[in-house]
């Protein structure tokens, strides 16, 4: 009974209520019997307090002082915030602030006309656990690469879609997400800035020194002129396990790459490369292709008027541990009356020299800065090796000598050498001393000592080897003899300590010149001679008195 007095209730309701619309409609319009249509609005004011979002930071560990302060706010006249309950700042966007190593308090505030909200965190600093160095990639040719300093440490111990790009040359995308503290030294230094180049032509990591970068990627070398690019791995045609080509368009090649190492690109010959076929001579044993251009044997290095050019540098000797990056300008002048087309090729250290440019033509009295990035892979015994970069042209052809003194890492001994007397006549003894520091923990090490003579083409013209102890240090004077069958011009006295198959090497540059007596020996040979002469001077002039004597006695016994 009760349900049935609801319904009828309710009924009773809506009746009245269809009833008063229908007496205000009627107000305003004539009742014709017809249907009508109008509009009729509706506004809803909902009234509620702030909406606000804490982005960054949030409730991890920042290893530098400069935090990103990012939030989201809705419905917000006002925004705010203070860091340990300190001094309130306004916002009107995202923005930054610096902190102090330690526990802090980020507290972000918001209201409106219906009231306040507010939300807390609570992070860290501590510059000491991570340091992540990558200056390089911090300039104006940035492009996409990666802020690491805007992550917590939580967030860089698995941080995914890391680039690094220089816009000028290059560009590295890492494929998977990565742990930066697994890369850091023994000081906590993931030294990025030291061991990522991007240059024209040329991505290099040293994989070894950071190993957690040697991951797969995606990489783009940009401003590229060949034709059909070929891709490099360390001088060497990078086989397709390794390299995969993506795309190549106005200039930009794309490719994926397995592992880390040292990349770079020339134009595909119309002969296919040998894979794996790098040249190049090592510890004087020379050998190795040319650099693959035609032979120019034939072509004079000496220049005509019309057609000749200079190079400002004709040799380049570094020192450099493995799996380490250098790179070296040379600068090419037309010194002629006439146009010179030049092209670059290298001599057996092709698998370490990279030039940036394989050919181009200078006008009278331009000049052309050819850059060569000069990489040794951790792979390649330590050792000298010895090759030459050739700038070949129809008319005349030019060398630059490259010698290259490898080292291990870490270094066991410490080698230096070097030679008593710079100019040696051939037949004449070489004397020079060499210095050896013991890098290693042990003690009276038992070594063996090699010393020779060579050519910058790395041939051998005199060699010997000796075993010697060292404790921490020791110095040991040397001597050769040279051939009295030797060319003149410049040699090394080469030196390589071996320790259970690790070598150490220095070399010190010397001249073989035609045979001349030094000033010490020439002014000693002079003051005999001169004496000489003086002492027979001295006899004729005796033996002349003499016989003028002589006579006048035998004119006077004839006048008696």
């Amino acid at each position: 009974m009760g349900k049935k007095i609801a319904i009828i209730f309710l009924f009773f309701c809506l009746a009245i209520t269809l009833i008063n619309f229908g007496l205000s409609e009627s107000s305003e319009r004539a009742i014709t019997g017809k249907a009508t249509s109008g509009s009729a609005s509706l506004t809803i004011t909902v009234s509620a307090l702030p909406s606000i979002g804490i982005i960054s930071p949030i409730n991890a560990t920042y290893i530098r002082k400069g935090i990103a302060l990012k939030y989201t706010a809705f419905s917000a006249d006002n925004v705010w915030y203070n860091l340990d309950n300190g001094a309130n700042h306004t916002l009107s966007g995202n923005s930054s602030f610096s902190v102090e190593d330690g526990s802090h308090t980020f507290n972000l505030y918001a209201n409106n006309s219906q009231g306040f909200s507010s939300k807390s965190v609570v992070f860290k600093v501590n510059t000491t656990l991570l340091i992540i160095d990558y200056t390089r990639f911090q300039g104006v040719e940035k492009g996409n690469s990666t802020n690491f300093y805007d992550y917590s440490l939580e967030e860089l111990n698995n941080l995914g879609g890391i680039v690094l790009e220089n816009t000028s040359a290059g560009k590295i995308s890492f494929d998977d997400n990565l742990n930066l503290s697994e890369g850091k030294n023994d000081t906590n230094v993931v030294n990025i800035t030291k061991n990522v180049i991007i240059k024209f032509n040329n991505v290099y990591l040293n994989s070894t020194n950071i190993q957690i970068f040697n991951d797969s990627a995606t990489l783009h070398l940009y401003g590229l002129n060949f034709s059909n690019p070929q891709i490099l791995l360390n001088g060497e045609v990078c086989p397709s396990s390794v390299c995969t080509k993506i795309s190549y368009s106005g200039g930009d090649l794309k490719f994926r790459v397995t592992h880390f190492t040292n990349y770079s690109t020339r134009e595909t010959p119309s002969t296919p490369s040998s894979e794996g076929n790098t040249g190049g001579g090592s510890g004087g044993g020379g050998g190795g292709g040319g650099g693959g251009s035609t032979s120019t044997s034939n072509v004079s290095t000496k220049g005509t008027t019309e057609h000749d050019f200079k190079i400002d540098a004709s040799n380049i000797q570094l020192m450099m541990n493995k799996g380490t990056y250098y790179q070296k300008e040379l600068v090419v002048t037309n010194n002629g009356t006439q146009s010179i087309p030049i092209s670059i090729s290298i001599s057996n250290v092709q698998g370490f020299v990279f030039p940036t440019l394989n050919s181009f033509t200078l006008e009278p009295g331009e000049n052309k800065t050819v850059v060569f990035n000069i990489f040794v892979s951790s792979s390649k015994p330590s050792d000298v090796y010895f090759g030459k970069i050739n700038f070949n042209s129809p008319y005349v052809r030019k060398e630059v000598n490259v010698i290259l003194q490898v080292n291990e890492v870490p270094a066991l001994f410490d080698v230096n050498s070097k030679v008593i007397t710079k100019e040696i006549s051939p037949g004449g003894i070489l004397r020079g001393n060499v210095t050896i520091k013991n890098l290693g923990d042990l003690n009276n090490v038992q070594a063996n000592l090699e010393y020779k003579v060579i050519d910058l083409d790395g041939k051998t013209y005199v060699s010997r080897s000796q075993s010697f102890e060292i404790n921490r240090s020791k110095s040991i004077d040397l001597s050769l003899q040279i051939p009295r069958k030797i060319d003149t011009g410049n040699y090394l006295f080469y030196v390589k300590v071996n320790y259970e198959g690790k070598n150490a090497v220095s070399s010190s540059g010397f001249t073989i010149v035609e045979n001349h007596l030094d000033k010490v020996t020439y002014y000693l040979i002079v003051g005999i001679i001169i004496l000489f002469i003086i002492r027979i001077l001295r006899n004729v002039l005796k033996f002349q008195a003499l016989e003028e004597a002589k006579k006048k006695i035998h004119i006077g016994v004839r006048f008696q």
